[in-house]
């Protein structure tokens, strides 16, 4: 009967892996996800907004050693609350990350410690045409320095700025080569910590051979300058504790199979103050 072999043509279509099931579309449920698949790409939301709240006690805030009375009871409790949001937004080949942060610290006991932490970054991933590719990149943030550091009841509040450009070429013989110039500086609030202040400037060149599976091996130079802009005081003396740091490094990146990557390097680095010579290394 036709409705016999109407129903036996279904069962064959979809047992048989043939064009029927090769040309199968999903059709995704209104709210942009599927049971049981991962959410169609089309439908992500670019742009994602955070909020938090919480709450912590610390029985040794600043981190002093057992039966110190300097600032009698160590404990307190840190509430805070932040908002944050971020995006990825694609324009053409053209992939611009931005993030921003920013959340209140609020302490039980020593008040004088409340602050507000926040950061911000900007990264554009831009190509051009089939060879170059790089990345623009800036960020701010301010923190609290940890007590693990100081010891002792202090506020230093730390600015920190990142700046980055990078720009990398393919070349025959499957071949990569990378150039790349990185900035930091750092700025403490409180007067007595400003000495370690810094400005910081990298440049960075790493040549490298891409095999078709994606794994890599390379050399990479790299060469960081920092200045200090507060000059040290040693022994009623003023000393400028600019130093600079060389690197030679052999690079790999192997990707065995699956979900697993190893990375690493090997190489030698070399650090020469501008004055104090013992401290070379």
């Amino acid at each position: 009967p036709a409705d016999m072999r109407l129903a036996r043509a279904l069962i064959i279509s979809l047992l048989w892996p043939g064009p029927l099931s090769a040309a199968e579309q999903l059709l995704w449920a209104p709210d942009g996800e599927y049971p049981g698949y991962p959410p169609s790409e089309q439908h992500l939301d670019p742009w994602h907004v955070t909020v938090n709240a919480g709450a912590m006690h610390d029985s040794n805030l600043f981190r002093l050693p057992a039966g110190d009375t300097t600032v009698g009871r160590h404990a307190t409790t840190v509430y805070n609350y932040g908002l944050g949001g971020d995006a990825d937004l694609h324009v053409g080949r053209q992939d611009v990350l931005f993030n921003a942060r920013a959340d209140e610290y609020r302490f039980r006991r020593f008040d004088f410690l409340n602050y507000l932490g926040y950061n911000a970054g900007l990264d554009w991933k831009w190509k051009l045409g089939q060879l170059w590719d790089g990345d623009l990149a800036y960020g701010h943030r301010r923190f609290l320095t940890s007590f693990a550091t100081l010891h002792q009841p202090l506020k230093d509040l730390i600015d920190e700025d990142h700046a980055r450009a990078g720009a990398s070429q393919a070349l025959p013989y499957d071949l990569r080569l990378t150039g790349a110039v990185e900035g930091y500086r750092y700025q403490h609030s409180a007067p007595q910590r400003q000495v370690l202040d810094y400005r910081a400037l990298s440049g960075i060149v790493w040549l490298q051979y891409v095999s078709p599976e994606a794994n890599a091996v390379g050399l990479k130079a790299e060469s960081t300058q920092f200045r200090f802009p507060n000059k040290a005081v040693v022994q009623s003396r003023l000393f400028d504790n600019r130093y600079r740091v060389d690197q030679l490094s052999g690079t790999f990146d192997w990707q065995p199979g699956g979900a697993s990557r190893l990375q690493g390097r090997v190489g030698y680095s070399r650090l020469r103050n501008h004055e104090i010579s013992q401290r070379d290394f």
